[in-house]
């Protein structure tokens, strides 16, 4: 298994002057808390990284920094599931590499 250079990509991230702080804050949450050390992710609801997200994120400022970020390049959106009956829009997960 080829390891993933964790903090390389933050200082990374960090540089990057088009980030504001929370979409750094969600940055540092994904990496930390949601990908595995050979950076793979797995589908995590937005109501889980919202709560992991110091200060707290709204659902729809979640889905603009993800996208904001996979635009960028650090971050690769792998798998993304339609909700259907019974799910809230705000809980879509996504799976996601950094």
């Amino acid at each position: 298994m080829e390891s993933f250079d964790k903090h390389g990509w933050l200082q990374a991230v960090q540089a990057d002057t088009q980030f504001s702080d929370r979409e750094f804050r969600l940055a540092f949450v994904i990496c930390s808390q949601f990908t595995r050390r050979d950076g793979t992710g797995w589908p995590v609801e937005l109501d889980r990284i919202a709560t992991a997200v110091k200060g707290g994120m709204h659902s729809v400022k979640i889905r603009n920094g993800l996208s904001k970020l996979c635009k960028a390049g650090y971050l690769a959106e792998t798998y993304r599931r339609s909700t259907g009956p019974g799910l809230d829009r705000s809980a879509v997960p996504r799976r996601l590499q950094a």
